[in-house]
């Protein structure tokens, strides 16, 4: 029978603090910060049993847990449309959380506290990621800002264009240029996004929204087909 492997415990408290400042500037915590910075160079096998206690300790005392973030996103800018829908469509989360290159904070299914910026800030990027989403899964720069006037969002939520800029630093969104035309700005979800804001989550927006519309079934069914929810 193989030994426990013990976690030392200035190791766990560094962990949690380090997500902790992550989160509140909003950076993605790097494996590599983890392993340079509390683990040191023969700290390798340590990393997941590091992982499984300071995320017990994490929803213990804060109502968090670290997950990995996907590693498809981090390429999404640099590919084409097509390859970026193609990558998408095979890409799967993994169970490993030691694969991914980096993680996040998120409040646990059971103690969810909810997006704790601004109400505005939450609506503005909840929007756009449903218009991205019902849009195949990226949008041009103009093509949002349209939809979104459409919806008078300037009215509601202050300085939109701003809004794009602070949700990129916080990798809610991702940027890129379009392959056939490097003037044209292309925005699709981030990973941060794909960790929160699941599409099952932005389908039930939506039903929240239309909950008293007639053919509610059929329009939901349409909806988990456009957000490539799985049945």
């Amino acid at each position: 029978m193989q030994a426990e492997i013990v976690v030392p415990e200035d190791a766990i408290i560094s962990l949690i603090r380090l997500a902790l400042a992550c989160e509140v500037s909003k950076k993605p915590i790097r494996r590599e910060d983890i392993q340079n910075l509390i683990l040191g160079e023969n700290g390798g096998r340590l990393l997941r049993p590091l992982l499984v206690k300071a995320n017990e300790r994490l929803a213990k005392d804060f109502g968090m847990q670290l997950v990995p973030l996907p590693t498809i996103a981090r390429a999404l800018s640099t590919l084409t449309i097509a390859g970026r829908r193609a990558a998408t469509k095979k890409a799967e989360p993994s169970q490993n959380p030691t694969a991914s290159t980096s993680y996040c904070l998120i409040a646990c299914p059971e103690r969810k506290r909810g997006y704790h910026r601004q109400p505005d800030q939450l609506g503005l990027l909840t929007l756009i990621l449903v218009l991205i989403h019902l849009s195949g899964g990226e949008m041009e720069e103009s093509q949002l800002l349209e939809s979104l006037n459409s919806w008078s969002a300037g009215r509601y939520f202050s300085c939109v264009q701003d809004g794009f800029a602070e949700f990129k630093r916080q990798k809610y969104l991702t940027s890129g240029k379009k392959s056939d035309d490097q003037n044209v700005t292309v925005y699709s979800a981030g990973p941060r996004a794909q960790v929160e804001f699941p599409p099952r989550a932005l389908v039930d927006f939506i039903m929240g929204l239309g909950s008293l519309m007639n053919q509610a079934n059929q329009l939901k069914e349409r909806l988990e087909a456009t957000f490539r929810i799985p049945q």
